[in-house]
């Protein structure tokens, strides 16, 4: 059409009131969904050994192009723990040099200075003695992954809060970092207020008497005055921890964005940290980030914040690379009784990739092609709209045949 084409004015309503009555090109049913996934399916085998099959090196090679690679997953399953270990094996050689986590920087750091002097073993005993102050590494398959990590040469970063149960960790490595008699004594009054809300937590299930929940700001500052050092070991744990109790609050308050927002501008700040060299410039390292679906993924989340996982995007692309976003579910999960538990209800925008996936192998789709597919169509359901919404966020979906669940090292409370 002529560009100097225009209607009538007076036509203009008729138009497009025709235009939206006629059947869209852009328009696809279900069957052509269900014809795009299957044309950008790809079956392998995920174990012990690694990855195989045409999916793995089709994810390998997606993933070894980009700067970096984020894990959008379900927590505590065997899978994706699995999953991520033969990942970073194959992406080792493709520069990636870090691998991210959704836990507590500090914390991390010392389970895997742990790790790295006494292995495996080691990790577990910290976590043994000091129960509950991790998150997502307290489960073996995890901190498995992050054990091979190490012996393939990644530093772990932990880039989220502190979880709750950290202080009694964090404090006494603050008391072995100084020999002042005073502040000696006052960390271990800390400690055994803390040691007090624990067993009431347990009891009764009431986390009140936390130190992240029940600490006033004038005891931080306390904290900190005697680590003044700003860029001290000392210092930096006493920043996450006040940090972590901001975050804690407002949840507890039930200031919910709050909570949110504050709880994702730390993730982002811990994690540019890290991507800083020593002079303040950005380093262009590669990085495997794993955290849960709602922060890996592009875009505004469902708790109406910018994740990490779209600040390495456009992290990404200001260094003029990429990012490779993948979603990990399962059709189903196994329950601790032994029962399967289909996703096919709760997740139902995917049942057309769900059923697709074989009794045997995991399948990854490339979402992109559905983009365009899906955006140019109108008059979309809950599921369509859904399944654009993945679309958009993640660039790839991994499905399982099933989850099972993994291993806690240290015994869940009410479990």
């Amino acid at each position: 059409m002529s560009e100097n084409f225009r209607l009538p004015n007076a036509l203009v309503p008729a138009a497009v009131l025709l235009f939206a009555l006629l059947p869209h090109a852009g328009w696809a049913d279900d069957e052509k969904v269900a014809a795009v996934l299957k044309a950008h399916a790809r079956a392998f085998i995920v174990d012990e050994e690694g990855l195989h099959g045409e999916g793995a090196g089709w994810l390998i090679e997606q993933a070894g192009a980009a700067q970096f690679t984020l894990i959008g997953e379900s927590h505590h399953n065997v899978e994706t723990p699995l999953l991520t270990r033969g990942l970073l094996a194959a992406l080792r050689d493709s520069g990636y040099s870090a691998y991210v986590v959704e836990s507590g920087p500090e914390s991390t750091r010392l389970l895997m200075d742990k790790v790295a002097r006494g292995g495996i073993e080691a990790g577990i005993a910290l976590q043994q003695g000091f129960p509950y102050s991790l998150a997502f590494l307290d489960r073996h398959e995890e901190l498995e992954a992050a054990a091979k990590a190490v012996a393939l040469g990644y530093e772990v970063w932990g880039v989220d809060q502190e979880f709750m149960g950290s202080p009694r960790l964090l404090l006494n490595r603050l008391g072995e970092l100084t020999t002042d008699a005073n502040e000696q004594e006052r960390i271990a009054g800390m400690i055994d207020r803390e040691m007090e809300a624990l067993a009431r937590l347990m009891e009764t299930g009431d986390p009140s008497g936390a130190l992240l929940l029940s600490t006033p700001p004038r005891e931080f500052d306390a904290l900190a005055a005697a680590f003044a050092d700003p860029d001290s070991e000392g210092a930096r744990i006493v920043d996450q921890l006040r940090a972590s109790a901001t975050i804690y609050r407002a949840f507890a308050e039930q200031r919910y964005y709050d909570n949110n927002a504050s709880r994702v501008d730390l993730i982002k700040r811990n994690f540019l940290s890290r991507m800083q060299q020593p002079d303040g410039t950005l380093s262009n390292r590669r990085a495997f980030i794993k955290m849960g679906s709602v922060h890996s993924g592009r875009g505004r989340t469902p708790m109406h914040v910018y994740d990490i996982g779209n600040f390495a995007a456009e992290l990404a692309f200001a260094q003029g690379n990429d990012s490779l976003h993948v979603l990990v579910l399962a059709t189903g999960s196994v329950q601790p009784d032994g029962e399967f538990a289909s996703w096919h209800e709760s997740a139902s925008h995917l049942v057309p990739a769900f059923e697709l996936v074989p009794d045997d192998n995991a399948m990854v789709f490339d979402l992109r092609p559905l983009r365009p597919l899906l955006t140019q169509r109108t008059g979309k359901t809950p599921e369509q709209e859904k399944l654009q919404e993945t679309a958009l966020r993640y660039d790839a979906l991994v499905v399982f045949p099933r989850f099972h669940p993994a291993s806690p090292i240290v015994g869940v409370p009410g479990e």
